[in-house]
C-alpha cells in the first residue's frame, strides 16, 4: 500500500486547462480567462502517511506544496489587460482508498472518498488588477485544487508480476 501512496504522491507537473471566470451581470460585466503560464501545476510532497483502519481499506494523508503560474487576461468596465498570477502554498488531503485483489492479473487501489482538502495555505501573488472580479480568487483556487485532487487520487494498478504501480487502463 505504501508503494501505491508513493505512486499517487510523487513530485509532478500537471497541465492546467483554461478557466473562464467572472460576472455575467450586465452592470458589472467583468471577466477573466486564466491559462497556464510556465510548467503547469507543480505538486511536491512534504509528508504522507498511510493507515489501515479496515480489511481492504486504507487512509492516505498527505501534505504537498502546490505552485502554479497563470496568465490572466481580464476585461471589464472599459478596461482590458493581462497579468501573471502566482499561486503557491501547502495543500493537505486525506482520502480512504480500497485495495482490490480480486483480479488475477493485477492489484487495484481505488479512492472511495476524499475526506479532507485543506487549501487555506494557498496564497495568490501578483495580478492585483483582477481583485475586483467577483468570485475570481475562489474560482482559481477551486480550479487548481480540483485538478490536483483528481490527479492525486487516480486509480492505481500494479500487475501481479511487477512491483511498480501505474494508472489503470480499465475502469
Amino acid at each position: 500500500m505504501r508503494s501505491a501512496a508513493e505512486w499517487m504522491l510523487p513530485d509532478r507537473s500537471i497541465e492546467i486547462p483554461e478557466l473562464e471566470t467572472g460576472s455575467p451581470d450586465a452592470a458589472h460585466r467583468t471577466s477573466a480567462r486564466v491559462t497556464q503560464a510556465g510548467a503547469g501545476l507543480s505538486l511536491m510532497p512534504i509528508s504522507r502517511s498511510v493507515s489501515h483502519p479496515g480489511t481492504d481499506e486504507f487512509s492516505i494523508s498527505a501534505t504537498m506544496n502546490l505552485a502554479a503560474t497563470l496568465r490572466v487576461e481580464y476585461r471589464g468596465a472599459g478596461v482590458a489587460g493581462s497579468c501573471d498570477l502566482a499561486v503557491e502554498g501547502p495543500l493537505a488531503v486525506r482520502a480512504d482508498v480500497m485495495v482490490d485483489r480480486s483480479q488475477p492479473a493485477e492489484d487495484r487501489v481505488q479512492p472511495l472518498t476524499v475526506n479532507q482538502v485543506n487549501d487555506s495555505g494557498l496564497q495568490p501573488r501578483g495580478c492585483a488588477e483582477v481583485a475586483g472580479i467577483p468570485g475570481f480568487a475562489g474560482d482559481v483556487k477551486d480550479h487548481l485544487v480540483g485538478l490536483a485532487v483528481t490527479e492525486i487520487f487516480m486509480p492505481a494498478c500494479r500487475p501481479c508480476e511487477s512491483e511498480a504501480f501505474r494508472a489503470c487502463t480499465t475502469p
